[in-house]
């Protein structure tokens, strides 16, 4: 049976294929690890999501998989570091979510028919990325998506790849036949080459332009490649141009040093951090020193709109938890202006506040047979090893209680000695050493 959290990421899968270009508002957030069952790998380093089903890489966890297996209408949330040693193949359904704090590694990736990848954090990927058929998609969404691409990145899809507010890094973008590109909110692709196989191939949603930078070849044959003049075009010097087609109404400058900073205005990277009776966000500039910030305003998003919640001439800001909208989420935009008024520089971040019990308590941390706990809640939770495979579930009752093996009949003094993290939502990681 598919967690609720599966359900929710599925419902929004099928939303946001109903149209070729999403508005950036309608895209989900970034995925949570939680209520979620944690991918486990096997010792020959081979996992799997199963049909139908979910599993998760908690942001505390890091793990090497040689074959990674993803069933039909299965999704994988990855929150922490995944390191796949091959090719990513999507298929029939399947999706891979990486949150803002996660980072996915991997040989390439074929992204087939109606399957997609969302990416919130990093990936990183030493071969290609290939959109293949009806509904296979990419998303880079935020200011803090990476996409890096050693080879190519090759797009047949006609909704294939959607990039709002981050970065890609490739040696080519090529976009075929009826394959398309969404970009907004200052998403820029930087390579060597771009090639162009159709008319009308990248839209650029909403009044924020963005940018394509190439330092040695664009080849356009046939066509257009856009109608709208917010795709800012960056040729390097040395950089040619060919084809019988045409860039459009795209803003072209040659000789371009700037790469990314060809836009209007810079990206500006926000962390933030949530204390116990306050919330701190702090920024700083990306790809160029030059701009001369003189004030920031800091803006919240509520219900659809953007109100500003104070200004600064510092790069930090801090608010009071308590002068928050009602809720756990939100969303910021820092808007960075000149001397003269104009907006220089802009970012955008979603901050969750975590949720801790620091009413639970387990001992001892160095066990060998036995672990006892105190706990006011109930909860599940699991058992990872230093290689990031979960060996153990165990079940957590209010009040006191004592385990000596997991909920399928393991028993901690098999284990082998070495360092363990015992984990699950709703509490804090517990660092845990087993005796020989």
């Amino acid at each position: 049976m598919l967690t609720h959290l599966s359900i929710l990421l599925l419902l929004g899968l099928g939303a946001l294929r109903a149209q070729n270009c999403p508005n950036p508002p309608t895209l989900p957030p970034p995925p949570a690890c939680t209520s979620c069952t944690p991918l486990t790998v096997d010792p020959h380093g081979n996992a799997s999501v199963p049909n139908n089903q979910s599993r998760c890489v908690p942001s505390h966890i890091s793990l090497s998989v040689n074959n990674l297996s993803i069933g039909n209408n299965a999704t994988l949330i990855v929150c922490g570091q995944l390191a796949l040693n091959g090719w990513l193949n999507l298929n029939n359904g399947a999706s891979v979510w990486v949150g803002s704090s996660g980072t996915f590694s991997g040989h390439g990736a074929n992204i087939n028919t109606h399957s997609a990848f969302y990416n919130y954090g990093v990936v990183n990927l030493s071969g290609s990325l290939n959109l293949n058929g009806a509904h296979s998609q990419f998303y880079n969404i935020g200011t803090g998506a990476q996409l890096n691409v050693g080879g190519d990145i090759t797009v047949n899809s006609s909704d294939g790849l959607i990039n709002y507010g981050g970065q890609i890094h490739a040696t080519h973008l090529r976009i075929n036949g009826s394959g398309s590109i969404c970009v907004a909110n200052g998403a820029c692709f930087s390579g060597a080459n771009f090639t162009s196989n159709g008319n009308s191939t990248i839209t650029v949603v909403g009044s924020t332009p963005a940018a394509i930078h190439f330092t040695s070849n664009s080849t356009i044959n046939g066509g257009s490649v856009t109608s709208s003049s917010n795709l800012y075009v960056c040729q390097a010097p040395g950089a040619t141009q060919s084809g019988s087609g045409t860039w459009g109404t795209a803003q072209i400058t040659t000789n371009c040093t700037g790469g990314c900073g060809v836009l209007a205005y810079g990206i500006l990277r926000i962390k933030a951090h949530i204390a116990t009776s306050s919330l701190s966000l702090r920024w700083e500039v990306e790809g160029s020193s030059s701009w001369e910030i003189k004030t920031c305003s800091i803006l919240i998003e509520q219900k659809g709109s953007w109100v500003e919640v104070g200004r600064t001439t510092a790069s930090t800001y801090t608010i009071e938890l308590k002068d928050l909208p009602q809720g756990d989420e939100w969303t910021f935009q820092v808007r960075g202006y000149g001397a003269d008024g104009m907006l220089l520089v802009l970012g955008q971040t979603r901050v969750s506040q975590r949720r801790e019990d620091n009413s639970f308590m387990v001992y001892p941390t160095i066990f060998s047979h036995e672990l006892r706990y105190r706990s006011e809640g109930e909860y599940n939770l699991f058992l990872f090893n230093a290689m990031g495979q979960m060996v153990g579930r165990y079940k957590v009752q209010r009040g006191a209680g004592v385990w000596h093996s997991d909920e399928d009949g393991t028993s901690l003094a098999s284990l082998p000695a070495g360092m363990y993290i015992l984990c699950g939502e709703g509490v804090a990681p517990v660092r845990l050493w087993k005796q020989p």
